[in-house]
């Protein structure tokens, strides 16, 4: 990590996941999870799971 402003930035990208509150779902059926992800990206306020065609 030479480039200073990279590391600045990802050292600050560690620190705010430290503070991060973690929760996780096992599923372990491929075709639940699909709607898993689904039921959740409409359900809570998941501002970065958009299921945009890209």
């Amino acid at each position: 990590m030479k480039d200073e402003k990279f590391r600045k930035a990802f050292n600050d990208a560690k620190a705010r996941i430290r503070k991060m509150d973690v929760r996780f779902v096992e599923e372990a059926n491929p075709v639940r999870q699909a709607i898993l992800e689904l039921y959740v990206a409409v359900v809570l306020p998941t501002d970065y799971n958009d299921f945009d065609n890209h």
